[in-house]
């Protein structure tokens, strides 16, 4: 029988029936970065000289003998829709956008409340700032709103940023995930990218950062390498102070960009400077106030480092924004930048000046300063764009340009990647069972590149047919994989072989690499189920979850009997909003499991979000009655007794998950209400 993927794996996507921590009004709750376990933790000590350790003064360098351009993308979320609301994540975004203009960011993208939907934000940092950024710029990304994780096993979380129109019912389907941030880390064809983050954030595996010692050109040495670095509020279910109108970790990052002890008397701070003088400042003043929360920073890829020089000027306050920032309790504001006045807008707008170059639409998008008429060939060539041709000698190749990926080769073994700055680039070729290939492009204007990769397989010694099964068992995954990989090329039409390649790969975390396999694997034996289910899983972990739905719905054609596999298309159905569908489902998986909790609480939310009030409730209590504690559940019913008039069992109901999360807001406002319209 091959092995299937573990059921437990499916709470990764079905959010909605997992309980969410109580966010109280004015609080940003805290499961952040949860790290690998091989994160070092950086010295928290802070360089105050400018001179190296042998005396020799340090040469500091102007802004533009580092970066070609500067971008930041800030977001602020007070006014949820469906979560509590906050105080001050708007204002700390304002104040770190005035901030970042200090430092030369030309290019800010500033993004409140109702603008900060999760559609706009990934479109905004998946295709719209990868298009327009250039390989030496360096971005800033900055959040300020509610996080949450997910348990997704006993070793794993996973970790969302929140947009205005998060749900935590359907956290997965409505939120932005840590799987997600790394991507939009790779797209951005950047040299640095660094996510700043007053916020929860969990499951991002970072690598330990560190300073190299000061010689007069580290800041060159530093800078030369590319690198993608997080810096992150606090640690898991730990509560984020705002005081003084803003968030503590806010108020000590403005600190460091004004010149505190982060910088030396050079005034520069690098990304591994900011994150070690926040663990140390955050830790100290968020204990003082009986909250303690510890800052969390590393890299999720390269070796290199961002830096901010010395602001000479400060920028303009936003529009709507106080003209000096109260950032904390020993705060001052940053002055403000004088910048020449922006040429007058043309009779009919079709696009207005943002502030220290570049173009803001209607839509609010950002486009690039337009260059000017006498600009030199050298710097109009180093904008100007061609394209790269790589053919490969073996399909499905997985091709990668400095930090973004292009895609598989499929057809023809070749693939064409357009819009690709003049230059060199690296490019790398990784298919599973080949050795890696990197090579040196160069891509010139207006041209087309061509590259031919030849890929070696990995020979080893033939293995018995039983050996990557064990492996398997043994969960080591990537011995598995090559063991299987080896095994498909003896045997390309053994479809155990190819589903067992898709696990090793899964369990790697590999979604869209193990969804191949599984799909040859179904391809080959068109009655197995598993090979069906397990192919699903990969879809919807994609967030793909029309072909998750149908490879779901082709599986339980053999094994309709499968409840838990019932309850996986459920889930799929609800990130789909297909509610009715949903019910269903959840109602075969209840019939065919009755004592399974998850399963009469999964079928009343999807009786609920139809308004099939009277019909939820006796779900929600058959669920209450087999696990009593889950906060949530109690919430739901009262909701569904709310809705229903009945106040005083409602009011019964918020009492105890309120007893169960005490300090909910949410909950307390329902009991309240019920209580109030109960007499």
């Amino acid at each position: 029988m091959p092995k299937e993927l573990k059921g437990d794996t499916r709470r990764t996507v079905a959010s909605h029936t997992l309980q969410p921590r109580g966010l109280r009004p004015g609080t940003r709750a805290l499961s952040c970065l949860i790290l690998a376990a091989g994160l070092c933790v950086v010295p928290i000590g802070t360089l105050a000289s400018n001179e190296s350790p042998r005396g020799e003064r340090v040469r500091v360098p102007e802004l533009g003998e580092l970066y070609g351009d500067s971008w930041a993308v800030v977001i602020g979320i007070d006014k949820y829709r469906l979560v509590a609301r906050l105080s001050y994540a708007v204002r700390d975004a304002k104040a770190i956008e005035r901030a970042l203009r200090s430092h030369g960011f030309r290019n800010i993208r500033l993004i409140l409340n109702d603008a900060a939907t999760a559609k706009d934000i990934r479109a905004l940092l998946g295709d719209e700032l990868p298009r327009l950024v250039k390989p030496n710029d360096r971005v800033v990304i900055f959040f300020a709103g509610h996080g949450e994780s997910r348990q997704l096993s006993e070793q794993k979380e996973m970790g969302y940023l929140i947009p205005v129109d998060g749900d935590l019912d359907s956290i997965h389907a409505t939120s932005i995930s840590m799987n997600e941030i790394t991507d939009f880390a790779n797209l951005i064809n950047a040299k640095h990218v660094l996510f700043l983050l007053d916020a929860c954030y969990g499951g991002l595996a970072l690598r330990g950062a560190s300073s190299p010692p000061r010689s007069p050109d580290w800041i060159f040495e530093v800078t030369r390498k590319s690198a993608r670095q997080v810096i992150a509020a606090g640690g898991k279910d730990e509560k984020v102070v705002e005081v003084n109108g803003h968030g503590l970790f806010t108020t000590f990052v403005l600190k460091a960009l004004e010149g505190d002890e982060a910088a030396g008397s050079d005034g520069v701070v690098t990304a591994t400077q900011l994150g070690s003088y926040l663990q140390r400042r955050v830790a100290e003043a968020s204990s003082r106030y009986g909250k303690p929360h510890t800052p969390i920073f590393g890299r999720i890829a390269g070796d290199g480092d961002l830096v901010f020089l010395r602001p000479t000027t400060a920028a303009p306050p936003s529009e709507g924004a106080p003209a000096a920032v109260a950032s904390g309790p020993t705060v001052t504001g940053v002055p403000p930048l004088r910048l020449p006045p922006p040429p007058p807008p043309p009779a009919r707008l079709q696009a207005a000046p943002a502030p220290g170059g570049g173009t803001v639409s209607a839509s609010g998008s950002i486009a690039p300063p337009p260059a000017p008429p006498a600009r030199p060939v050298s710097q109009v060539s180093q904008r100007q764009t061609g394209s790269v041709e790589v053919r490969t000698n073996v399909p499905g190749v997985e091709i990668w340009i400095g930090h973004q990926r292009i895609g598989e080769t499929v057809q023809g073994n070749h693939i064409v990647a357009e819009g690709i700055p003049a230059g060199m680039h690296q490019l790398r070729a990784i298919k599973p069972g080949h050795r890696d290939v990197e090579q040196s492009v160069s891509v010139r204007a207006n041209d087309k590149a061509r590259v031919d990769i030849a890929l070696e397989r990995i020979r080893r010694e033939r293995l018995p047919r039983d050996y990557g099964q064990s492996l398997l068992n043994e969960r080591r995954w990537a011995e598995a994989e090559a063991a299987f990989v080896d095994a498909v090329d003896a045997e390309p039409r053994n479809a155990r072989w190819h589903g067992n390649l898709g696990i090793a790969l899964a369990h790697q975390d590999r979604w869209t690499q193990a969804e191949r396999p599984f799909r040859t694997a179904a391809r080959l034996d068109n009655r197995n189920a598993v090979w069906r289910m397990n192919l699903g899983l990969t879809l919807e972990l994609q967030r793909k979850w029309r072909e998750a739905e149908a490879a779901y719905r082709d599986a339980l054609r053999f094994e309709p009997r499968v409840a838990r596999w019932q309850a996986q298309l459920g889930d799929v159905l609800n990130a789909q909003q297909k509610w009715a569908e949903a019910a269903t489902a959840f109602r075969n998986a209840v019939s065919l499991e009755v004592h399974t909790a998850r399963y009469h609480a999964d079928l009343a939310l999807a009786l609920a979000k139809q308004k099939k009030w009277s019909d939820a409730e006796p779900f929600h209590r058959q669920a209450i009655r087999q696990e009593p504690t889950k906060a949530l559940w109690h919430a739901r019913l009262g909701e569904t007794l709310r809705s229903q008039g009945k106040w005083a069992e409602a009011a019964v109901a918020f009492q105890e998950a309120l007893r169960l999360d005490p300090g909910n807001s949410r909950y307390q406002e329902r009991l309240n209400e019920s209580q109030d319209r109960r007499r």
